[in-house]
């Protein structure tokens, strides 16, 4: 029987203290002698990294809804293609900072995508769902403020609030 890392995804608004979560998660898991990996999306690979960039600069504002997903499942498959699949084979835990419930809540139902989000994130997550979901509930106000420099996606989600 071949070994199978637990899949943890770790969602929740900016600033709500996934990072911090994160880090205390991985820290007490390898204290109880446990191998963890932590990935993030965007993110995590090369491609993944440039995806990010992406998404992220500022200057992209005329970055399409359904761009904004393709480029979001780009980085998703890549991830899990060239090294999530890897690591739940070889790790006991694996974290993910996100992972598919923040696509479907950001570009599905808040970017008003819908059902399109939801068939899409379910074909290009190649199978692959998280063990332990957790999200994180936290004013959205009080998340954003605690962020300094607001890149293109923190800006939309203020934006979001603010209607």
């Amino acid at each position: 029987m071949s070994k199978r890392a637990v899949f943890i995804t770790i969602e929740g608004l900016e600033g709500s203290g996934k990072s911090s979560v994160i880090e205390f998660l991985e820290n007490l898991l390898q204290r109880k002698k446990f191998s963890v990996k932590v990935f993030r999306e965007p993110g995590s690979t090369r491609i993944g990294e440039k995806i990010r960039k992406i998404l992220l600069d500022k200057k992209n504002k005329e970055i399409t809804s359904h761009t904004e997903l393709l480029l979001y499942l780009a980085a998703r498959t890549q991830l899990i293609e060239e090294k999530l699949n890897a690591a739940l084979s070889t790790y006991d835990f694996v974290i993910c900072d996100r992972f598919f419930d923040s696509t479907l809540v950001y570009q599905g139902y808040a970017g008003g995508l819908g059902e399109l989000v939801e068939a899409a994130v379910k074909l290009f997550s190649l199978g692959i769902t998280p063990d332990l979901p957790m999200a994180f509930n936290f004013s959205v106000k009080k998340g954003l403020k605690k962020i300094k420099n607001k890149d293109r996606i923190k800006k939309s989600h203020w934006i979001f609030i603010r209607k």
